[in-house]
């Protein structure tokens, strides 16, 4: 059966970034992906330490761009685009960071085990159960409904350890028919 892991920033990282002006602050999970540009208008800085290949943020992680390049090795380029984000280091350093969109919005039963995942009763994600049959031709998934959720197929996870990409670490995913 094939496997799956969720994305999870190193548990001993501090290293996250914020977007450095509050009214300009955009929440990729609340507001509409769709509509922002692909190329993002506003920096973001570091709290802690230096952008990670993985790096938490306010409302959502960040990819550099090796980490995105990885990715498009796996995902078609018609199926996925970066929004284009700018970082702040703690020194001044400015480095480049993306935010994945898939194309078009995909919905969560695509990947998902619709009679075991379990939902709210307002309809939102609760505990996600990954369909085998659903997933077998991909390697990149993000779910996020009300949550957020990055899986990586072992494929994938295999050429990011290889690549010895900084800032994240994988959990094992029970898959379901």
């Amino acid at each position: 059966m094939r496997q799956f892991y969720t994305l999870q920033q190193e548990p001993d990282s501090k290293t996250w970034a914020h977007s450095c002006c509050d009214e300009h602050k955009y929440d990729f999970l609340r507001d509409n992906l769709y509509k922002q540009p692909l190329e993002y208008p506003y920096m973001y800085e570091m709290i802690n330490g230096v952008f990670k290949d993985y790096t938490g943020t306010d409302t959502h992680p960040i990819f550099s761009k090796k980490f995105r390049d990885i990715i498009n090795e796996f995902v078609p380029k018609d199926k996925l685009e970066w929004i284009h984000l700018k970082v702040k280091d703690k020194d001044g350093t400015i480095k480049d960071a993306y935010y994945p969109r898939f194309i078009p919005k995909p919905h969560m039963f695509d990947v998902l085990n619709e009679e075991l995942t379990v939902l709210t009763d307002h309809g939102h994600l609760m505990v996600p159960r990954l369909s085998a049959q659903k997933t077998k031709d991909k390697h990149f998934i993000r779910l996020f409904e009300n949550q957020l959720y990055d899986y990586v197929s072992e494929d994938l996870k295999k050429a990011i350890q290889k690549a010895k990409l900084t800032g994240v670490k994988f959990k094992k995913v029970k898959m379901y028919p």
